[in-house]
């Protein structure tokens, strides 16, 4: 302020000075006006100059004065520019006054000075060869300037213009839309999952509220590179723990709410966020209807129960942790069930719909429909009504039951003649396969630990060894599982050896003999703090690592474990891409799967039912078993074949794997009858 009053005192004071000072001392008021004048401009280039300080060392001129432009407003940048230019008009009229004849004013020469500075044309009026320089000088400043002024109108027009746009996005009336509540590594992914459920409904809308820019949001969706299917995403700007923003979305008039977890925070911090967004949420529709329901993403099973409290009828929870653990424990003796749960789980593939019939379709439900397998029944029309998978043969459908089925889309299977069973469902059962005990390895450390290490008690057989490795010391590994209540001691099948070393280096890798294990899981590293793209790097440096070992130990005419199966936990997709290319491998993409049970969840809320039944040792779960289980190698045998053998023993065939590992849910031609190989293998649901 200081400066813009002297600048404004020494402009009138030059412009009257013919009034306040005699002719005589025409020449000592000049100087004096023109080192004035001169003093304002070094103030103001002592500001300037402050840019130059220690905390901005390290960036060049450009990127400091630039970003001491974008820290002023818009009418601060004009102010700045119009001390500037007065500065210079002022210095510039003192120099043309000293070379003028005595007659001409002070006002004159300001006039000339302007005129010099906004038409450069006027150069071609001057005389004198000191003028001519002024003229450049002020020419060449007044395009600059005249540059500057027209960026910065343009810049404020275009934040003007975005903020209206913003609004007229945030307060746009929507209904029946999916808002999603933060921006995560999952967000586009779970994008693209509702892009996908929306395609037979021509596209439909989701609403992003996050506290990110709304352009760079829209550039990296539009990065992402995936058909939108006719379905529109609108970015609001705002947070979500805002209760004038949540409204922003009209999440009172949304079909469902999607809340992901903070990608860089604790899970303690993450949860605590969500708790609040959850009760925010509850106070905005305490007065709407059924819908929308809200689905959570949890990072901490443990609280499930608080935000169940929170939410009452209206919430839907997804652990994280829980899901990809349950996931990772099914696949320790059938490695392709992470494949075909990730099939299943996300709408790239058939996947479940629940739906009402007439009763004359849903008695004989088995073989009712041509084009999609059904795998249980959902019992009532509630929320919250129970689902049954592979109910037995004898399990009458009542009034309001709602068969469960894996289909391509939702119109895109109908009710049929009923196909009868083969005749040869008593034939030949299927011969159950005995479990045998295994050698089980899990290289680092999870949160959820003791949880996957009961989960894996009850799946192997007697007599089976889990050992662990990781760098946290065994003695606080054994504090971590007792603090959650797991005694190692009282497990009934399992034998649990805890060691400490680091699955990074080569020495600790050989040292555990890992020819000797059956199955290798490699988890994500849950006891660093590092973001997911360094874990996905560590995870991938160890199963080069192991692999390297075992093809070592190979060339050595060591003794192998047969069929050594080798599970890395990635969170990236692109990092299960990269890891695809080590051979004998498996690769589990956590943000994939969590990413589309949360767009299912949304698009169909008894899903989580069912998600928790597949994933729960105690419920139905899938397995994957040698074709010849069924039927013998050279046999040609139809779906329909395959599904009355499964029948007497109480199992569901939904698929197989043929043409060298092809995984097929589902599979079309239901009627044709294959020739079966010794390779081949049958995708199930059991009991």
């Amino acid at each position: 302020m200081m400066a813009e009053a002297a600048t404004i005192a020494i402009l009138a004071t030059v412009l009257n000075y013919e009034a306040l000072v005699p002719n005589e001392y025409d020449s000592i008021a000049t100087a004096v006006s023109g080192a004035a004048a001169l003093l304002v401009l070094g103030i103001m280039i002592t500001n300037m100059l402050q840019l130059l300080d220690d905390e901005h060392s390290g960036d060049s001129l450009y990127q400091r004065c630039a970003d001491w432009l974008k820290s002023r407003s818009f009418m601060a940048r004009v102010r700045e520019a119009g001390k500037a230019i007065l500065v210079l008009l002022t210095v510039a009229a003192v120099a043309l006054k000293s070379l003028a004849p005595a007659t001409t004013s002070m006002h004159m020469c300001l006039w000339r000075a302007t005129v010099m500075l906004l038409a450069p044309a006027s150069l071609l009026q001057t005389t004198q060869l000191a003028e001519c320089l002024i003229a450049l000088v002020l020419a060449l400043v007044g395009v600059i300037l005249n540059a500057a002024l027209a960026g910065m109108l343009f810049s404020a027009i275009r934040d003007v213009l975005l903020r209206v746009h913003a609004v007229s996005r945030s307060t746009e009336d929507f209904a029946g839309h999916t808002v999603i509540l933060g921006w995560s590594a999952k967000t586009l992914l779970v994008i693209k999952q509702l892009c996908l459920a929306n395609e037979s409904l021509g596209g439909s809308r989701i609403v992003v509220l996050a506290e990110n820019d709304p352009q760079d949001l829209e550039a990296a969706l539009a990065n992402a590179n995936f058909p939108k299917l006719g379905t529109h995403v609108a970015f609001v700007q705002g947070s979500i723990l805002n209760r004038a923003d949540l409204s922003k979305t009209s999440c009172t008039k949304a079909r469902s709410i999607i809340v992901l977890a903070e990608d860089h925070q604790s899970s303690e911090d993450s949860d605590a966020k969500i708790l609040r967004v959850l009760m925010l949420l509850m106070l905005l529709l305490q007065h709407a209807g059924p819908s929308p329901h809200v689905v959570l993403e949890l990072q901490d099973q443990a609280n499930e129960h608080v935000m169940q409290v929170a939410g009452r009828e209206r919430v839907e929870i997804i652990s994280t942790h829980e899901v990809i653990g349950q996931i990772m424990i099914a696949c320790t003796r059938q490695p392709m069930i992470g494949s075909a749960l990730e099939l299943i789980m996300s709408f790239d593939g058939p996947e479940f719909y629940i739906k009402s019939w007439p009763r004359e379709y849903a008695t004989p439900a088995l073989t009712s429909f041509q084009d999609a397998v059904v795998v249980g029944v959902k019992l009532g029309d509630g929320q919250n009504s129970e689902v049954v998978l592979n109910p037995p043969d004898d399990y009458i459908i009542s009034q309001g039951d709602q068969l469960i089925v894996l289909a391509e889309d939702d119109d895109a299977y109908a009710p049929s003649t009923t196909m009868p069973l083969s005749h040869m469902s008593h034939e030949q059962a299927v011969q159950r396969v005995n479990r045998e005990p295994e050698r089980i390895m899990f290289l680092n450390w999870r949160r959820d630990m003791h949880l996957m290490i009961a989960e894996l008690d009850r799946r192997v057989a007697s007599g089976s060894v889990l050992y662990i490795m990781a760098t946290i010391p065994k003695e606080e590994q054994i504090l971590l599982l007792k603090a959650n209540g797991m005694d190692v001691m009282r497990l009934q099948n399992l034998q649990v050896q805890l060691r400490q070393g680091n699955p990074l280096r080569k020495r600790d890798l050989e040292a555990m003999r890992l020819e000797a294990f059956g199955t290798i899981l490699i988890l994500n590293d849950s006891s660093t703090q590092s973001v997911f793209e360094n874990r996905d790097s560590r995870a991938l440096s160890t199963q080069l690592l192991v692999h390297e070992i075992q093809q070592e130990r190979k060339r050595m005419n060591q003794r192998m474990e047969e069929n050594c199966m080798i599970l890395s936990e990635i969170v990236d997709p692109l990092s299960k891409e990269l890891a695809a290319s080590i051979n004998d491998s498996f690769q589990i993409a956590g943000n994939s799967i969590v990413s589309a049970a949360l767009a299912q969840v949304s698009d169909q809320r008894p899903l989580n039912l069912v998600f928790d039944e597949l994933l729960s040792y105690q419920g139905c779960e899938l397995s994957i078993v040698p074709a010849h289980t069924l039927c013998p190698a050279g046999v040609k045998l139809c779906f329909w074949d395959l599904m009355a053998k499964a029948r007497a023993t109480g199992r569901i065939v939904v698929g197989w794997i043929r043409d060298e590992g092809v995984l097929s849910i589902n599979p079309p031609h239901k009627k044709e009858r294959v020739l079966w190989q010794p390779g081949d293998k049958i995708v199930m649901l059991v009991n």
